[in-house]
């Protein structure tokens, strides 16, 4: 996949497929609208092409009494998907205050027609895009007649009754159903992070964990509880149970991503890691003694254990 970080240095010698989108998360919805994308590519040689935009623009133009917006994906994350389910190129635009205020009809008349030679664009259902987002379908219309290209917007990609939106997708992580976002997402919910160095309470506790600290701190956590995860680390993924909270058994106020690794002793402080939420098992609680705390992390070891049990034999 090519990717191109600047718009302006784009020249293409192709005729191209466009669509235009945050595309967070890269979920079934998106991934509809590539594979759609591909589809027509193929039949009429076309490169296809998303142009995407970094940093999210909810993060630039939020309101600053509220709190930002947290992402499904960082731009790393989004590369990887996007690379592995066939997109041939990436535009990321950098977005700021003066990118925001770029009017629809000019976007696509200096740049997606003039720069990636603009013949055919799919978008989803209720995509709009440019200056107070007026570069909607309609508008989308009546440009490809005077532009002279082709446009076409997919209905909604639903699934148990529910269109699926990333809007959906970060309120089912932010409560804890992981596994149903995964549904939506087509694979885990991932978040990639470095080891950091932790207190030593899970050592002394009998389950030493791997302290994890997101690269990004837009990036969506799951809610407070123990997760059923993989953990992927130099390119070797092992079994492991995650806890994320602020060890109220403690008395401690910070939150923590800790990870204790199935069958693993090895030293990893400082390593970049990668960390899929496999399942729900509970929600965060205060424990009265040490001893209790003990007997359900290892209970909370053993579920996770059995549900993988139950993956490999399926």
């Amino acid at each position: 996949m090519e990717i191109f970080w600047d718009l302006n240095q784009i020249h293409s010698k192709q005729k191209s497929i466009v669509t235009i989108g945050t595309f967070d998360g890269v979920h079934r919805g998106h991934q509809q609208i590539i594979q759609q994308m591909r589809d027509i590519a193929d039949r009429k040689d076309l490169i296809t092409t998303l142009v995407t935009f970094e940093p999210h623009p909810q993060l630039v133009l939020r309101n600053k009494e509220k709190m930002p917006l947290r992402i499904l994906t960082t731009i790393e994350e989004k590369i990887d998907i996007l690379n592995r389910i066939g997109l041939e190129r990436l535009v990321v635009a950098n977005f700021n205050k003066d990118f925001s205020n770029i009017e629809p009809v000019d976007f696509i008349q200096n740049y997606l027609k003039k720069k990636l030679l603009l013949t055919e664009m799919v978008i989803g259902y209720d995509h709009s895009f440019g200056r107070n987002r007026k570069g909607n379908i309609e508008l989308l219309q009546r440009l490809a007649n005077k532009l002279n290209f082709q446009v076409q917007a997919l209905p909604a990609k639903t699934m148990d009754n529910q269109i699926i939106s990333s809007t959906l997708i970060r309120s089912l992580i932010a409560e804890g159903s992981v596994g149903k976002a995964a549904k939506f997402l087509d694979r885990a919910y991932r978040l990639n992070g470095r080891v950091i160095r932790g207190d030593g309470r899970g050592k002394e506790l009998g389950f030493p964990t791997a302290n994890i600290r997101p690269f990004s701190s837009y990036k969506l956590i799951p809610n407070a509880g123990v997760y059923t995860t993989l953990i992927t680390i130099e390119g070797h993924t092992f079994e492991s149970t995650t806890y994320i909270g602020n060890r109220a058994t403690f008395n401690l106020q910070k939150n923590v991503i800790e990870v204790y690794i199935h069958e693993f002793d090895d030293e990893i402080y400082n390593m970049k890691v990668d960390l899929e939420f496999i399942d729900f098992i509970r929600n965060d609680k205060k424990f009265e003694s040490s001893k209790g705390l003990i007997e359900q992390i290892q209970e909370d070891i053993e579920q996770s254990r059995e549900l993988f049990d139950k993956i490999r034999v399926n």
